[in-house]
């Protein structure tokens, strides 16, 4: 993602949904029963700042980069 100005906002890198760390899926199968992670992704801001993204059931799923869960955001 780039802003107007052309700076670099941050970068993200698909990954297979197996990569994701066991507390991203564990949380997933807790709160989202019989839902199938679509897409999985690894997100760097500007600052450096590691995130994961898992797409499920049309809502991206943020977590940090211990994989607890952050924040959920329509898709």
């Amino acid at each position: 993602m780039i802003n107007p100005s052309g700076s670099i906002l941050e970068t993200e890198t698909e990954m297979g949904s197996n990569s994701l760390s066991a507390s991203i899926k564990t949380y997933i199968v807790k709160n989202y029963p019989n839902q199938k992670i679509k897409e999985a992704a690894q997100i760097t801001d500007s600052k450096g700042i590691v995130t994961y993204e898992a797409e499920v059931n049309g809502k991206d799923l943020i977590f940090d980069n211990k994989g607890k869960f952050f924040k959920e955001k329509k898709d």
